[in-house]
């Protein structure tokens, strides 16, 4: 499973592109390593539909995992009344320590997952995990453009301190 960041920023004229690159990729590194720690886990929280606007579940597979957590069977986790958690094989695989590979120009984070949980559903009326997985909400989004923006303003102020040379 793959997540995507794109932010974009324009570059200073006094600024190389090779400069403005490694900066860039510093921060995009940054955003990956925010969203891994604090932001993936969230989709196993309660809420998490809500938040990211998870396609409704039938009521035949709700009534089938209530029925399944009754009857405590040890294929099913105890919390699995959350949309994205059965097993919970899905929220072991994603609570990895998962590699931002970070771009001049994007993230991208690639987290294993089970075979059940694919970017394209194997039926139509099969809720697409794969992109709830991944979704983002506005205020994470917001929290990365922050870290990003920060992340290259502290590499300016660095790479523009003033340089004095003692001669003599």
């Amino acid at each position: 499973m793959r997540m995507f960041f794109q932010i974009i920023d324009d570059r200073p004229p006094d600024i190389s592109i090779r400069r403005w690159r490694t900066f860039t990729r510093d921060a995009m590194s940054e955003v990956g390593n925010l969203y891994d720690q604090a932001f993936k886990m969230r989709h196993f929280e309660a809420g998490a539909a809500a938040r990211y606007g998870y396609r409704p579940r039938t009521a035949a597979h709700i009534a089938k995992k209530a029925k399944l957590v009754a009857r405590g069977s040890f294929q099913i986790s105890p919390d699995a009344n959350r949309d994205l958690i059965m097993s919970g094989l899905l929220r072991r695989a994603i609570n990895q320590r998962h590699i931002a590979r970070a771009f001049p120009t994007r993230v991208t984070v690639n987290m294993p997952t089970p075979n059940y949980a694919q970017m394209t559903p194997r039926r139509p009326n099969m809720p697409n995990l794969g992109a709830e997985i991944v979704a983002v909400s506005s205020d994470e989004y917001d929290q990365m453009q922050t870290v990003h923006h920060i992340s290259i303003e502290t590499d300016l102020n660095t790479y523009r301190e003033p340089r004095t040379k003692v001669i003599g």
